[in-house]
C-alpha cells in the first residue's frame, strides 16, 4: 500500500541478507538477530558498487589497510533507511598489488555511529521523502576486521545477487497491483 514503506523494508531485508549470506559468524550471531527482528535498523549502499562492478561509474568509497581493519573515505549520495544508530552494507576499493588491476573490493557492515561518518539530509525528492535517505560522508572511518563480510567481493556478490533482486519483487508486485486497480477504476 505504500511504496516508501516497502522500500524501507527492502533496505532492512537487504541488510539482513548481507549478514546471513556472509561467512562472518560474529556478525551473524551478534548483529544478525537484531537486524532480523528490527531491533537494529539499516540499509544498503550497493547502488554505486553494483554500477562500478559493471564499469558504469567509479567506486566512490576508497579504503586502505590499517591496524585490525580498514580506514575508509568517500561520499555516497543516496543511502536509505538510515539513522544515527543504524547500519548499512557497503563496498569499498583498496589497493592490491597482487591483483591484475592493482585494486580489489571489500564489503563490510558500517555502523552510522562510526567516528568520521556523517549523514547529510540533502534529498528533496518526493519519492524519497519518508525513506530516511541521506548522503553518507566517510572521513577516515575505521572498519574493523570483525565487520568485514567479504574480501574480496566477487564470489560473495555472485552469492547475494539473486536474493538482492528477488527481495525487491514485493515492491514491483504491489505497484503493479495498484496500477491495475487504478486502471480498472478509471475504465468505468
Amino acid at each position: 500500500y505504500c511504496l516508501s514503506t516497502s522500500f524501507c523494508i527492502w533496505c532492512q531485508d537487504a541488510l539482513g541478507w548481507y549478514i546471513y549470506a556472509s561467512d562472518n559468524d560474529t556478525l551473524k550471531n551478534e548483529l544478525g538477530p537484531k537486524a532480523a527482528t528490527g531491533e537494529a535498523l539499516g540499509g544498503t549502499a550497493l547502488s554505486n558498487p553494483m554500477k562500478s562492478l559493471f564499469g558504469i561509474e567509479p567506486m566512490r568509497l576508497k579504503g586502505r589497510r590499517g591496524d585490525g581493519g580498514y580506514v575508509v573515505k568517500g561520499v555516497l549520495p543516496y543511502v536509505s533507511n538510515l539513522g544515527d544508530d543504524h547500519y548499512f552494507g557497503a563496498i569499498f576499493e583498496v589497493d592490491d598489488e597482487k591483483s591484475g588491476t592493482g585494486k580489489r573490493n571489500v564489503m563490510a557492515i558500517v555502523p552510522c555511529a562510526a567516528e568520521g561518518l556523517t549523514l547529510a539530509d540533502n534529498t528533496k525528492f518526493v519519492a524519497l521523502d519518508g525513506t530516511r535517505t541521506f548522503a553518507v560522508q566517510m572521513r577516515d572511518v575505521v572498519i574493523p576486521d570483525a565487520w568485514i563480510i567479504a574480501d574480496p567481493v566477487e564470489e560473495y556478490v555472485e552469492r547475494i545477487r539473486a536474493g538482492f533482486i528477488l527481495l525487491q519483487a514485493g515492491m514491483a508486485f504491489g505497484l503493479i497491483r495498484d496500477c491495475i486497480r487504478l486502471m480498472e477504476q478509471t475504465r468505468s
